[in-house]
């Protein structure tokens, strides 16, 4: 089976909040070729209604990128940022309790 990936050079016109798409495309770029190179420093998913809301908005960037819409040039960095950024410990001895904390307030 061959896998067929249409990575299209023009993204689609869309916002991200009062963002432009080109905007957007260029913070989350910045973002991306930064948090790539930190040292893992994450916590596993929380269960309950923080870790489902993150769990739900990293499914919307897939689905994103499978349905070829305006987010497909930049889902994938954007699922790569969001999760280091919003799932990295407060602190070298955090805690479960913590770490729920810090995801909802992100």
């Amino acid at each position: 089976h061959h896998l067929c990936l249409h990575l299209s050079p023009w993204p689609s016109s869309f916002t991200w909040g009062s963002l432009s798409t080109q905007s957007f495309i260029d913070q989350m770029s910045r973002a991306y070729t930064e948090v790539v190179f930190w040292k893992k420093n994450v916590f596993t998913v929380p269960l309950g209604a923080s870790g489902k809301s993150f769990v739900s908005e990293l499914a919307r960037l897939f689905q994103a990128y499978s349905d070829g819409s305006g987010l497909e040039s930049i889902a994938l960095k954007a699922i790569t940022v969001a999760s280091r950024l919003l799932l990295q410990k407060p602190f070298r001895t955090s805690k479960a309790k913590d770490h729920i904390s810090c995801l909802e307030r992100r």
